[in-house]
């Protein structure tokens, strides 16, 4: 493994601190705990393709993800940032986990949230699997350790205050070669289901 992986963990651990997020009248430690489980199928179109709104080209595999994340700052009334944590599991074999954790900046305020309450989320994190994910495993540049991103928007349904759905794009890449010389990865749609604690 590369030692340029060390550049972006170092940041992550550095910018993930709250103190560094410090702004007056934040509140932290908010103590709010959530569990979410999501499924989605992979797709070998690039993040930027499906970013541009393309049709996704699918493949015939599927990750099944759960996940624990706390709100750990809140910046102000329409800003917070969470930690997650998260365990997933391929459909096909070779089966492989995937062990990720991210740092998320989640937006909550929308003009309809009266109506609908509406969130979006940027996750930033660390991804590691135990076997490549489909549409990693034919590439000569892979790595069982990979940046974590991900993409997400939220709704909470009249009527179900603790429960939301969301969709998430998942992706998993070596961002142009800062992880063991990378230049690709892989991209999962997915919906979910999710429960404040």
């Amino acid at each position: 493994m590369k030692f340029r992986i060390t550049v972006p963990v170092l940041l992550m651990i550095i910018f993930s601190h709250p103190l560094l997020f410090a702004s007056e009248g934040s509140d932290f430690p908010s103590d709010q705990w959530n569990f979410s489980v999501y499924h989605g199928e992979y797709a070998a179109s690039r993040l930027g393709e499906l970013a541009a709104g393309e049709t996704p080209n699918y493949i015939d595999e599927y990750l099944t993800v759960i996940a624990l994340a706390k709100r750990v700052y809140n910046w102000n009334d329409n800003l917070h940032f969470e930690l997650e944590g998260q365990l997933g599991r391929g459909s096909r074999d070779p089966h492989h986990n995937e062990y990720n954790i991210a740092l998320a900046a989640r937006w909550t305020s929308f003009p309809w949230n009266d109506y609908l309450p509406t969130s979006c989320a940027i996750g930033e994190g660390l991804s590691y699997a135990s076997e490549y994910p489909p549409d990693e495993r034919n590439k000569e540049d892979r790595s069982r350790l990979l940046n974590y991103l991900y993409f997400e928007l939220e709704i909470v349904p009249p009527l179900a205050s603790k429960f939301s759905i969301f969709g998430r794009v998942h992706h998993r890449s070596g961002i142009g070669g800062l992880f063991d010389d990378v230049h690709g990865g892989s991209n999962m749609l997915a919906l979910g289901l999710r429960y404040k604690l």
